[in-house]
């Protein structure tokens, strides 16, 4: 099976056409037109959070920096409607609205429009993301499905990170970061203007630490590590065209979970290189051509899990939008994706695995009234499945015949945005998304424990269908902003691993039923004096599984959504920030659920009590000059320790860190 020629020439067509989804904006001067963050990335144009046709949040540069967040999940953590499980010291997984899990794979992340999740294994490894928490501008967190309007695979949320831009941010920075547990942590940013046209932004940093506790005496690295180079490019070609080009890197240690549930001690290597073209071709619009390639290298240290997994992924697009007359706006994509996994080291040496997509979409956003808006999008999905090489040993799948295989899916976004007054804003949508499997998923074997695990080339994407009303006020004073939501969610085709030959305990993904989800988020905030600010936000959500396969009564099937989702979670915060101090308490409950965990005794999995406590954070930070801070935070400070997982407890964290712009 071959995937060259084909994926060259298209690239190339791309490269010499005009251009697509880029993030060669000049954020910076919107959010002084707009005095607020503004996001361009749901319908193309600058938007307020309350316009926008979908339900988001923006997480600005001075909310992670006064949240004390080390990563990107800990920035998160407090984001209205998110579920963060922090694994092992370094693993991470994030989940809009419920279901999140061992390998949350309903969640799209993207850097600058490039998706940063892990094709596969269809998750994301939080610490492989090669950017720094210091030169992101901000991120924003998208809820409910939005293939459509945000592309493949986004289907229960989306976060957007949007990083300074060259050509238009000089941002210049480095710190240090030492804690408990032996945490060491340094960074670098450096942006260079090269005479008018051109701007580079460069960054690096390193993380080690030590592992939590392991009274169960899992397989777990002793001392956990990332690593992570970023080059950001940014040059004027004319007066009309821009060009930025992203090069990065990064490698990462690490003890995970993946969806079986045992701890894996792995390695991470990751290699990209993004392109992006816009020209502002007067009639035509504003056209623009994307090309990027993510390369994921999986290893064992001194693990279970057998082999070396190679994944590569190309995706080339090209869009146009315009305007017809004063009150349309028109987008037009199309889009190809390659996504090949190589075999497992020793297991299946020199067998492949991927498929081709063919997309296009378009999307229509139409100024009804002045204060009436409405935005349609609609996308399709062409996939070939294909294999090639050995298999491993089983009795479950002989040849590579059931590997041919092809999809077609569709996927919509709908939303109605009033602005019934000047304060008061209502948003009525509906978006439907398909999540297609992972290569793992499809047909690529691996050894767990000696169990094998085989794909299914039968497999049906799950489809994930939104309704949901919004309403955001906006006010002067104590209470300044209100917004509130309530959703329901239908999930088809849900995805678990049976027992597919008992004597052999061969594994096997299969569809195994469908899930409803309803519930509301509710978030209020505001200013008690110019140097004092507040919020809290709530999330109230039922999840009701229905899985209509149990293997013959055994229990064999590691998903259990409904108990994984906590009823209630809390967030409250309070800041102060005057001269040169900056002071910020974070607190959040979380109401019980439970979690899975493989059964290191027998066959199945058990669940692992969780939730269900308060804990606090922090950060006081001081500015010694208008360059260097020096700041104290903490996570989990009222808590020696805290079970969010299957895997060790969380314990109390202290850092001290010394920061200094340049």
């Amino acid at each position: 099976m071959k995937y060259g020629l084909l994926p060259s020439l298209f690239i190339s067509v791309c490269a010499l056409a005009l251009p697509v989804h880029a993030q060669t904006i000049d954020y910076g001067s919107l959010q002084e037109l707009f005095d607020e963050p503004v996001t361009t990335s749901a319908t193309g144009q600058p938007q307020r959070v309350s316009e926008a046709p979908v339900t988001m949040e923006i997480i600005t540069a001075d909310d992670i920096r006064r949240s004390g967040a080390n990563n990107i999940p800990e920035a998160l953590r407090h984001v209205s409607g998110l579920s963060v499980w922090n694994w092992t010291r370094n693993e991470y997984d994030v989940s809009v609205r419920g279901y999140n899990q061992a390998f949350s794979p309903r969640l799209l992340v993207l850097v600058n429009g490039r998706q940063v999740y892990v094709d596969m294994f269809g998750h994301t490894s939080w610490a492989s993301i090669p950017v720094q928490l210091s030169e992101i501008r901000q991120i924003e967190v998208v809820k409910g499905p939005n293939s459509a309007l945000f592309g493949f695979n986004a289907v229960g949320g989306v976060i957007n990170i949007i990083t300074y831009n060259p050509y238009y941010d000089d941002v210049s920075n480095a710190g240090v970061t030492g804690g408990s547990k032996e945490y060491k942590q340094g960074h670098l940013v450096h942006t260079q203007k090269l005479g008018d046209r051109v701007g580079v932004r460069v960054s690096a940093g390193a993380a080690d630490m030590d592992e939590w506790e392991n009274p169960a005496g899992l397989n777990l690295i002793d001392n956990p590590r990332n690593n992570a180079v970023n080059v950001d490019s940014v040059v004027q070609v004319t007066d009309n065209s821009q060009l930025r080009v992203e090069l990065s890197q990064s490698r990462v240690r690490q003890t995970e979970y993946p969806y079986d549930f045992f701890a894996y001690a792995m390695k991470y290597s990751t290699v990209s290189q993004k392109a992006t073209y816009i020209v502002d071709a007067d009639k035509l619009g504003m056209v623009q051509a994307n090309v990027y390639r993510n390369r994921t290298t999986l290893g064992t240290d001194g693990g279970d899990l057998s082999g070396i997994l190679s994944n590569e992924v190309t995706v080339a697009q090209l869009e146009d939008m315009f305007l017809i007359g004063a009150n349309h706006r028109v987008r037009l994509q199309g889009e190809y994706r390659n996504n090949v996994l190589h075999g497992a080291g020793d297991l299946t040496p020199g067998s492949e695995i991927g498929y081709e997509v063919y997309a296009g979409s378009a999307m229509w956003d139409w100024q009804v009234l002045e204060k009436l808006g409405w935005t349609n999008a609609l996308r399709v999905d062409h996939l070939k499945l294909g294999r090639s090489g050995p298999l491993i040993a089983n009795d479950v799948i002989s040849s590579n015949a059931p590997f041919d295989q092809d999809f077609t899916e569709f996927s919509y976004n709908s939303g109605l945005v009033w602005a019934a007054t000047d304060q008061d804003t209502f948003r009525l949508s509906t978006a439907r998304g398909v999540h297609m499997p992972s290569l793992l998923d499809f047909g690529e074997g691996l050894d767990y424990f000696g169990d094998l695990f085989v794909g299914n080339p039968n497999l049906d994407p799950a489809v994930i269908t939104n309704y949901e009303l919004g309403y955001d006020r906006k006010l002067d004073g104590w209470l300044s902003n209100l917004r509130t939501a309530v959703f329901y969610q239908e999930t088809e085709d849900l995805k678990g691993t049976l027992q597919a030959d008992v004597t052999n305990l061969t594994l096997q993904p299969a569809n195994i039923g469908s899930s409803k989800t309803y519930g509301i988020e509710f978030g209020v905030g505001g200013n008690f004096t110019p140097a004092w600010n507040w919020d809290v936000n709530y999330k109230f959500q039922q999840v009701h599984d229905h899985i209509w396969v149990n293997n013959a009564g055994s229990i064999d099937v590691p998903y259990a959504a409904e108990d994984a989702s906590p009823d209630h979670i809390i967030n409250a915060h309070i800041g102060y920030a005057q001269g040169p101090w900056e002071l910020d308490v974070y607190g959040q409950y979380v109401s019980p659920y439970s979690v899975l965990a493989g059964n290191v005794t027998g066959i199945g999995y058990v669940a692992v009590d969780a939730g269900n406590y308060v804990t606090f954070s922090g950060r006081v930070g001081y500015k010694i000059n208008d360059k260097v801070t020096v700041a104290l935070s903490g996570m989990d400070v009222n808590h020696e320790r805290a079970r969010e997982t299957a895997g060790p407890e969380k314990e109390r964290q202290v850092f001290l860190s010394l920061s200094s712009s340049f």
